[in-house]
């Protein structure tokens, strides 16, 4: 502390007293809180019949637990048969999915097996650098293919990615045909 805080508590009077005796009324709460009794606790408690008399209240709060019970119960019923709704659709989703892909990539593998052929049978009468372009452009576009089918089995229920997958599978042949036209090939 600091002088002058100092100098303001020994101003301080010391013997002060209360302006009046308060030990009486403490001593008087003191017994009064020894000698408490049983039946002045029964009297502050509400008794069974004191309930009764106010009968209203008790219906209406088990009629209130009961309906909060049935409803958590059907919501949670009803909650699970969504679910498993929803599981199923997914899982034929999947399977849509999944056999459309397979026709996809069947009628893709056709024709990219006999363009491929072509080029590779007139591997002579076509430019170097066109066949080494070509075949970047089909590990491109495969490993793009792979990757969209990766993401149409995380994320089945969105049909861009199956779009994706037809237009990237759309480009590449096109791509093979028109090199195939460009040099005059018959297939």
């Amino acid at each position: 502390m600091n002088k002058q805080d100092d100098n303001l508590l020994g101003g301080l009077d010391w013997d002060m007293e209360p302006s009046r005796d308060l030990w009486p009324e403490i001593s008087a709460k003191l017994q009064h809180s020894n000698s408490f009794e049983k039946n002045d606790y029964i009297e502050q408690t509400p008794s069974v019949n004191n309930i009764r008399s106010h009968p209203s209240w008790m219906p209406v709060a088990m009629a209130a637990c009961l309906m909060i019970a049935i409803g958590s119960l059907s919501l949670s019923y009803y909650s699970m048969n969504r679910n498993s709704e929803y599981m199923e659709l997914q899982a034929a989703v999947l399977m849509q999915h999944q056999e459309t892909i397979r026709a996809i990539e069947a009628q893709h593998e056709e024709v990219k097996t006999n363009l491929v052929a072509l080029l590779n049978n007139e591997n002579g009468a076509l430019n170097p650098t066109l066949v080494a372009e070509a075949h970047s452009i089909l590990n491109t576009t495969d490993a793009a293919s792979e990757q969209i089918k990766r993401a149409i089995e995380n994320s089945p229920d969105k049909q861009a990615y199956l779009k994706m997958l037809v237009e990237t599978y759309q480009r590449e042949t096109d791509l093979l045909k028109r090199i195939k036209l460009s040099q005059e090939l018959s297939i």
